[in-house]
């Protein structure tokens, strides 16, 4: 039993650690092969697990190969365009000018229910609003609307406005985040500075947001207020 359970572990690791190597992706941002790659892995690392005769290194070793493919791959991608169309394919226009391309959506085998669904989930329910719609190599929809559909911008309206400030998590349940800080420019003392003014210590903050302008929202954990 132990055996399994360090085996698990082990595995468990090799497998983290490869996935973090090939980037960070959801499952429905995966490129083709990344996605047989993913589920090469699932199926390599269950065999050892749970065969306790079969050596440790049978699973690892596949687990290697399987990332330096796919790091090779990516790699070839970016340097190659045609390897690139040819694993990834490419930008396919769905929509133009409101109007549907048949063969295109025979192509990609989308119905127009598909189509429709996709794009209430951009949040357009017209199809005549749209000027461009586009399948992405990763099998999400872009939609360029046209321009009497979209909402005036400030430029439009002639309205001045102040230069975005990103907000970022500056503290999560007590503890400090120190990548968020250095994107708006603060450091561990102004943070401090900030929590002393308001008379609150770290450990009584649950969460933090701040921005590069120095507005901040804070708010409390329970037992704090």
């Amino acid at each position: 039993m132990y055996a399994v359970l360090i085996r698990t572990i082990i595995l468990f690791v090799s497998i983290s650690a490869a996935v973090r190597l090939m980037g960070r992706r959801t499952v429905g941002e995966l490129q083709t092969s990344e996605l047989v790659t993913t589920l090469l892995l699932s199926d390599i690392a269950a065999v050892p697990m749970q065969e306790i005769g079969i050596p440790l290194l049978g699973g690892i070793i596949p687990i290697a190969a399987l990332v330096v493919m796919e790091i090779t791959s990516s790699f070839l991608t970016v340097r190659f365009g045609v390897i690139n169309r040819f694993l990834n394919g490419r930008p396919m226009v769905v929509v133009c000018d409101g109007v549907p391309d048949r063969q295109v959506l025979r192509r990609l085998r989308m119905t127009n229910e598909d189509l429709f669904e996709s794009l209430r989930k951009k949040d357009v329910f017209d199809i005549e609003d749209v000027r461009y719609a586009i399948v992405e190599t990763d099998g999400q929809l872009s939609v360029l609307l046209r321009s009497s559909a979209q909402p005036p911008t400030a430029q439009d309206a002639g309205v001045s406005v102040p230069p975005e400030s990103v907000r970022v998590l500056a503290v999560s349940d007590g503890e400090v985040c120190p990548d968020s800080l250095r994107l708006i420019g603060w450091n561990r003392q102004k943070l401090d500075s900030t929590l002393e003014r308001r008379g609150l210590r770290m450990e009584d903050v649950f969460i933090m947001t701040a921005r590069a302008d120095g507005q901040e929202t804070i708010i409390l954990r329970e037992d704090s207020q």
